[in-house]
């Protein structure tokens, strides 16, 4: 097994192709003990959401891995912490691949895995959690997730041609507005909207993963009034999720203007020790009960 010295290595090496990564969204280790990097007996995996980083919900992944004494791996998924072109050059296979790798890397780094992800990022955990059915999986934890964009017409993104006609309807790039100076400093603005094509071609396909193989435990953690996706069509993909062990947690009060980042600092800092709370509960009750 490769110790985690190794993998950070590694990443930096990897990470170092790219000369216009935004500081602090790079991929990273962080180890239980910063002075010895050793695999812990559980590691916690990040898996950020479109067009953000690793930035997103933080501090809440520290939390959690403080908690239990574990290293933890923040991905970058391919396209973003980088300027908005980046993100309309990457695609579905891309996210996918990073996925796996992101597992590869907290298998590497813990005998036992947590996925913490959120958004899109929870969509690629769904995905995940279909094609591989290992025990080293302790828990998936879904924040937010996006199993369909709450926008009207996001179905038109998966239409024929739609790469063709967008761009034609809605013009070549996409831009919102920040909520604060952090928001938009961490997450992608003025990006091709041929982006956002990729992103529903992604929860396409998770929506027609077999998700009665899933296994592993799940919880999910979400608001009723999320305004960036549809709560309704997550009831209905935590419906099918075959997991023996799985609980939905609803969070009422985010400072998020749209409930959509439940947690962090930057969007939400005043339910990041809530959700870290719901989260750490219910890892104890699967290490209570010995799964």
């Amino acid at each position: 097994m490769r110790q985690p010295n190794d993998l950070d290595a590694d990443l930096l090496s990897q990470e170092a192709r790219f000369s216009n990564i935004i500081p602090n969204a790079e991929k990273i280790i962080r180890g239980s003990d910063a002075s010895r990097k050793q695999p812990t007996s559980l590691a916690v995996v990040y898996i950020h959401g479109f067009s953000s980083c690793r930035q997103e919900t933080a501090p809440l992944s520290d939390i959690v891995a403080r908690e239990f004494g574990a290293n933890l791996f923040y991905t970058r998924l391919t396209g973003h912490g980088q300027p908005p072109a980046a993100l309309g050059n990457a695609t579905v296979a891309d996210w996918l691949n990073d996925a796996v790798e992101a597992l590869e890397i907290g298998r590497r780094i813990g005998q036992k895995v947590i996925i913490i992800a959120t958004s899109t990022g929870a969509t690629l955990a769904t995905w995940l959690a279909a094609q591989d059915r290992s025990d080293d999986v302790l828990a998936y934890i879904l924040i937010s997730p996006n199993f369909m964009p709450a926008k009207f017409g996001a179905r038109v993104l998966t239409l024929p041609f739609s790469r063709l006609f967008v761009p034609l309807l809605y013009g070549k790039i996409w831009t919102w507005t920040p909520v604060n100076e952090l928001h938009g400093q961490y997450w992608t603005r003025d990006y091709p909207i041929t982006a956002n094509i990729t992103m529903m071609e992604l929860v396409c396909l998770t929506r027609r993963s077999r998700l009665e193989r899933i296994s592993a435990p799940v919880l999910v953690l979400l608001s009723p009034h999320d305004k960036v996706v549809r709560p309704a069509a997550t009831e209905q993909m935590f419906a099918r999720f075959g997991s023996r062990i799985k609980q939905k947690i609803y969070i009422t009060n985010s400072q998020d203007p749209r409930e959509h980042v439940i947690a962090g600092d930057i969007l939400s800092p005043n339910t990041t020790r809530e959700v870290a709370e719901k989260i750490i509960s219910f890892i104890k009750q699967l290490q209570f009960k010995g799964e």
